[in-house]
């Protein structure tokens, strides 16, 4: 990958993401289970870790993590 598509993924992701973001607000209001386990992965990651999106899914709940 080179630096270019790093960056206009990002600027693309990060135009998005407030919006995307809405869709899912509720998401996680029927699912106990993942709330907690969201959290933890968060803690473990911490501010600023880096988390790679392997596009497994329709990211429901990874937006969560940023």
């Amino acid at each position: 990958m080179t630096a270019g598509f790093i960056t206009a993924t990002r600027t693309f992701y990060d135009a998005i993401a407030d919006e995307d973001a809405g869709h899912f607000r509720a998401e996680l209001v029927n699912r106990p289970l993942e709330r907690p386990l969201l959290a933890a992965y968060v803690e473990l990651v911490g501010t600023g870790g880096e988390v790679a999106d392997l596009s497994c899914g329709g990211g429901r709940s990874g937006w969560r993590t940023c």
